[in-house]
């Protein structure tokens, strides 16, 4: 974290300090010394009476006097660094379990007589016989409390038309199909019409994966369709001219695309793997998708063998393929089991294509993805989680 933001968090726990009376502290590092963020400045600003509770004083504490399973008073403050929280909290409950009966007991006495009141609220309820007779259960009926009882909303069922909507959206259809055939007579140009046939389709296809990513995955989604649009490199290795060292202004650009993208297609994919990695647990199956690099060779040779029998325009087939696994890659993050076979999928087959080295997810449905951010607390309200070195420095501070 950088000096501006300790310093921030600092001023936070200052502040903080002036209005609280109770401070409990949680942060821990595995591995490592608990972070120290109560500092004697802050001690100066607390009342005093008031009382620091340090859960990590096992690990040193994360205030700068705390003592391992001792009680400190520093300026009329107290600093609990006890460690044996849970084998206190059974005399702790006892204690506040005996002052409860003993209050109801004493309520019972008047003028040094005990005395058994059946109009007090508490000790009718409680009574169970007196003088032989049984008085459980009471009869009275409990007070109610003076709750606005809620008006119960009648929602209006608006009936559907299936007729009318059935001829709407057949309507709709009718418009949008002979729009298309109204574009083809406006322009007949057979190129221009191959585009807008294979940019509909992809346009289409490209929704329905997209859509069908779950939330969970979003982020792989990102760096996946990073990946996916190094592209670029394809264009530059056009332009490249067949030579070792570019020669001219164009194939210079054309060098540094490739590169750029290179990084690009390269980076996107091993940022996708360590997020889908953050994801998997130890009891995972074992996985063996790099036997899918075998699918890869194999295409990638039946095109080389392909193109030495000159076998014409067989380079259409090779983009198809790439294509196909580019939209399986995004389809794949559809199911948290298909995952990382789906970022595995995104192999590129032929030249300038990309590889990828993702693995399969095993997904337990009774499990939620694991969080990869460090244990963190919050800071006397409600703050957004941070993962790394920035969720290692946060406690609970009440």
């Amino acid at each position: 974290m950088s000096p501006e933001f300790i310093k921030a968090e600092m001023d936070l726990f200052a502040q903080q300090c002036r209005e609280v009376d109770i401070i409990i502290t949680t942060a821990l590092i595995p591995g490592k010394p608990a972070p120290k963020l109560i500092t004697e400045e802050h001690i100066k600003l607390l009342k005093r009476g008031s009382v620091v509770v340090d859960l990590a004083a096992e690990a040193g504490g994360n205030c700068v006097f705390t003592v391992k399973d001792q009680l400190v008073e520093i300026d009329g403050v107290k600093i609990i660094g006890y460690t044996d929280f849970p084998s206190r909290l059974g005399g702790q409950s006892s204690a506040l379990y005996a002052n409860n009966i003993t209050k109801f007991l004493t309520s019972m006495v008047k003028d040094n007589k005990f005395h058994v009141d059946l109009n007090d609220e508490v000790v009718s309820r409680a009574i169970i016989t007196h003088k032989g007779q049984k008085l459980w259960p009471n009869p009275k009926p409990l007070p109610m409390l003076d709750a606005k009882k809620k008006e119960v909303e009648h929602k209006v069922v608006v009936e559907v038309d299936p007729y009318k909507n059935t001829l709407q959206s057949a309507s709709a259809g009718a418009i949008g199909l002979c729009s298309l055939v109204g574009l083809g007579v406006l322009c007949p140009d057979p190129a221009f019409l191959g585009m807008v046939t294979t940019f509909s389709l992809a346009v289409i296809a490209g929704y329905q994966s997209v859509w069908s990513v779950k939330p969970a995955l979003h982020t792989p989604l990102m760096s996946v369709t990073n990946a996916i649009s190094g592209l670029t490199a394809a264009g530059g290795l056009l332009c490249l001219g067949g030579g070792l060292l570019p020669h001219t202004l164009a194939q210079s650009l054309a060098a540094a695309a490739v590169l750029v993208s290179s990084v690009n297609i390269a980076g996107g994919f091993v940022i996708t793997k360590r997020m889908l990695d953050m994801f998997k647990r130890p009891t995972d199956v074992k996985e063996f998708n790099q036997f899918y690099l075998g699918s890869g060779g194999a295409m990638m040779g039946a095109l080389y063998a392909a193109h030495v029998a000159a076998v014409p325009h067989i380079y259409a087939m090779g983009y198809l393929a790439s294509s196909i696994c580019c939209i399986g890659a995004i389809c794949g993050l559809a199911n948290m089991s298909t995952a990382r076979l789906g970022i595995f999928t995104n192999e590129r087959l032929g030249p300038g294509q990309r590889r990828s080295r993702g693995r399969r997810v095993h997904h337990h449905p009774r499990h939620e993805l694991p969080r990869p951010c460090a244990r963190a607390g919050t800071f006397a309200a409600n703050r957004r989680g941070r993962c790394g070195s920035a969720a290692r420095r946060e406690g609970h501070l009440h």
